[in-house]
This record gives structure tokens, C-alpha cells and sequence, in this order.
């Protein structure tokens, strides 16, 4: 038979708790979404009406199920972790659990729990407090996809990608496979930027430090110096500080640029170029270059020497603008244009009045100067003074002509039979540069 005082004593107790059970309900709707409890086999005893609100779940979801069954998670490492939990009768703050509501979209809890033990210090079971963590989750997994998505994008402009926390320690090091800069990860998270600048370029320390002390974005500062191994290296910096939305600094975040090929190409072509510019400058030959609209674009040394012409006096002018709308000018400009037009150099031969009054020879040699683009971009003309060798020429010419045939003043074999011929002595004067000569051919 039951009691009457018994039954009194178990409804108070009941009461009791209950009420303790709705203060902590209160306490955990301060912080968290719904409470809930469990028995010692992990059996989901009771959640608060806020479970379904939340959720959107029937309380049937979980209620009478062990922690990890059904549909309350989906992964074997949860239930494996609820397990230990239980086990070892834990306290857990944060744990994630997975459910699939009513329309099957993944749906994740947060979970903070801690056993709860009856006056005679028995485990009776867990107790806990739980929030739903869905859109952060989501965000944060937007949130990871984008700054993947950045740091993809970053390794493909930059062939280093960093970031440093507010004492200048790098908290990230990213490079590309192929960089040369060697080393890890590991080997560079954690050393101040500052010492990774002075590692590569000891001598850009002081600007870069300036730019990081004040907290001021900067961009393409240079860390020019030498590998390990000894070869030169050329880097390219560029990065902004951080700062969260209270204003407060986080750090650095910039990306670097390896431009080694790029100065080494800029430095050979300077020197071809420096090499070219002193060829033309001081080639025995006069060089003219000219653009498009045939207006002097250069002149080099002896052109000047030659005309008493300087660059000042000629660059940006046609030959007409010089020397007037003479029948020559008027030649020269047509020449050019052909050569403009065909793409075809031309030869030929002029006379050229030097600065001093003397008329020389002069071969003229005029040819296309072709653009990135395959298209003539301009005329150049190389002036060879040829003045010697015309003389020469016009002596040999000379002497050519002055060939006499002389046996006596005369060919005395005129007349004669083949038979009278024979034994003729033939001879014959040149007057060569050297002087005359007498040169005998006889039979």
C-alpha cells in the first residue's frame, strides 16, 4: 500500500524539480536557444519548448534517442565523440551536432553539456545547453571558400603571398611551386617580415620598416639582393595594414612579386642598348634614322662632323625643312618613300658638300626599319664617304682608255699575211696610278 506522506514527499520532489528544471531553462535562454537532458545512457529525456521553434523539428526528433542516433548527427566521428562524452562523464562546450529538418537541408547545433550527479553522488545522466549554429557555420564556410578563393587569385598575381599579426610576425607564407625562394611554410611562419625582408634584401630593411611603422599601405617597393646560393634576386612588395571593424590593427597583409627575369632582361637590354648607341654614335660611316613622315629621329656623330650639323638643328625636321624644296630634297624624299612603301633597300651613289667647302663622293645605302608589328616603321640611311675610291676608280678608268697598242708608234702588221704575223712583237702601254708601263705580249 502506498503511503499518503510518500506520495506528498514525491510531488514535492517533483515540484522541486521542476522548478529547478525552468530556472535553468531561463538561465540557458540567456545564452543558448533550448535546454535539454539526457540519462545516464545518453538517452534524450527531455528539451524545452524552445526545440521546436528553433529547429523547426518535432520534439520526437530526439526525444527517447541516444545522442548520435537517427537523424541528430551524420557523421560516425560525432557519435564516436558522444560516446566518450558519456563514457567519461565530460563537460563540453561547443561540441556540433548535425540534423536534417523537415525540408532535408543539414541543420547544425552547438552544444555545452556537463553531467549532472543525485545527492548520493551517483551519475544520473547529462545536462545541457544548446544553440543553433547553421548560418554561421554556412558563413564560415563562405567566409573559408572566399579567402580561398583570394589567396588562388593572390598566388596567381603574386609569387609571394603574406600576412603578419600586429607585432610583424608572419602568421601566413604562401608561394608559388616554381619560386625560387626556397623554404617552407614552416620555415618562415612566425619571423618577423623584417627579417624576411633583410634575409632577401638587407638594404630595403629601412624603407620597409618605415612603411610597416606607419601603418600605411604601400606598393611595388623594391628588395633587390642575392639567393642563398649567391644569385641575384629581385622582389617587388606591395601591402596594406588591417584593421577590424572597432578600428583595432590586426596586422599586414601584402603580396610580393619576383621580377628577377624582368630586371635582368631590362639590364641586358640596356646594355645592347648603351652598346647600339655607342656603335651609331661612333661608326666612321654618317647613320640617319628617320620615322613614318620621314622627320629625323637621329644623327649620329660624323653626320655632324660631316655637315657642321647638330642634333638640335635636325631632329623632328624633314631634309626639305633643312635644306628647302630643292630638285635633291625633292629626290631624296622619293627615294624614301619607295623605301617606305616596297620595304626594299636602295643603292646608290651622290656627291655631299662637307662643312669645310669640299665636295666628296658618297654612297648612299637607304633600307627599312621594321616595328614590333612587322610593319616599316621608319627609314635608315648609312652615308659612306667614298670619295678616295671614286678617284681611284676614275684613274684605272682613265688609264683603260689611254691602252695603246705600239710597235713604233704603229701596228705594223697591217696588211700582213698570218705568215708575216708570226713572230710579230705586240706591246702595249698602260698609264697606270703608279705611272706608265709598257707591257709586251709576244708570239
Amino acid at each position: 500500500m502506498t503511503r499518503f506522506g510518500d506520495g506528498r514527499r514525491r510531488t514535492a520532489a517533483e515540484k522541486q524539480e521542476s522548478a529547478a528544471r525552468a530556472r535553468l531553462e531561463d538561465i540557458a535562454s540567456l545564452t543558448s536557444d533550448f535546454y535539454w537532458e539526457a540519462d545516464p545512457e545518453g538517452i534524450i529525456r527531455y528539451v524545452s519548448q524552445r526545440f521546436g521553434a528553433i529547429t523547426g523539428a518535432a520534439d520526437d526528433i530526439v526525444l527517447g534517442k541516444a545522442i548520435g542516433e537517427g537523424s541528430w548527427t551524420r557523421t560516425a566521428e560525432t557519435r564516436e565523440r558522444m560516446a566518450e562524452i558519456l563514457s567519461e562523464r565530460l563537460t563540453v562546450r561547443n561540441e556540433p551536432f548535425r540534423y536534417t529538418d523537415k525540408k532535408g537541408e543539414l541543420r547544425v547545433i552547438s552544444a555545452s553539456a556537463a553531467p549532472r550527479f543525485d545527492e548520493k553522488g551517483d551519475y544520473v545522466g547529462h545536462r545541457g545547453a544548446s544553440h543553433e549554429v547553421t548560418a554561421e557555420v554556412q558563413a564560415s564556410k563562405r567566409l573559408a571558400t572566399s579567402e580561398q578563393r583570394f589567396r588562388n587569385i593572390a598566388a596567381m598575381t603574386a609569387d609571394l603571398f603574406w600576412e603578419t599579426d600586429p607585432d610583424g610576425k608572419l602568421t601566413l607564407f604562401l608561394t608559388k611551386e616554381d619560386s625560387r625562394l626556397s623554404g617552407t611554410p614552416d620555415d618562415f611562419i612566425g619571423m618577423h617580415f623584417l627579417e624576411l625582408v633583410e634575409r632577401f634584401a638587407p638594404a630595403s630593411r629601412s624603407e620597409h620598416e618605415q612603411a610597416i611603422n606607419a601603418r600605411q599601405p604601400f606598393s611595388g617597393l623594391r628588395q633587390d639582393g642575392h639567393l642563398s646560393d649567391g644569385s641575384p634576386v629581385h622582389l617587388e612588395a606591395s601591402g596594406q595594414p588591417v584593421f577590424d571593424a572597432a578600428g583595432t590593427y590586426l596586422g599586414f597583409q601584402g603580396a610580393t612579386r619576383d621580377v628577377t627575369d624582368l630586371v635582368l632582361a631590362e639590364k641586358r637590354a640596356a646594355t645592347s642598348t648603351w652598346q647600339m648607341e655607342s656603335y651609331l654614335s661612333n661608326a666612321p660611316a654618317a647613320i640617319l634614322i628617320k620615322d613614318r613622315d620621314l622627320r629625323f629621329t637621329h644623327i649620329n656623330r660624323t653626320y655632324t662632323t660631316w655637315s657642321g650639323q647638330t642634333p638640335e638643328m635636325v631632329l623632328g625636321k624633314t631634309i626639305s625643312e633643312i635644306y628647302g624644296n630643292s630638285a635633291k630634297s625633292k629626290a631624296y624624299l622619293d627615294i624614301e618613300r619607295q623605301v617606305l612603301e616596297t620595304g626594299r633597300a636602295q643603292m646608290d651613289e651622290d656627291t655631299f658638300t662637307f662643312d669645310d667647302g669640299i665636295e666628296h663622293r658618297i654612297s648612299v645605302n637607304r633600307f627599312p626599319i621594321f616595328g614590333d608589328g612587322g610593319a616599316v616603321a621608319g627609314v635608315g640611311t648609312f652615308l659612306n664617304d667614298i670619295t678616295e675610291q671614286y678617284g681611284s676608280r676614275r684613274q684605272a678608268a682613265a688609264a683603260t682608255e689611254q691602252l695603246t697598242v705600239s710597235n713604233g708608234g704603229a701596228f705594223r702588221g697591217a696588211g700582213r699575211s698570218g705568215n708575216e704575223l708570226a713572230g710579230t712583237t705586240r706591246q702595249h702601254r698602260l698609264n697606270l696610278p703608279s705611272g706608265p708601263r709598257l707591257v709586251d705580249f709576244s708570239r
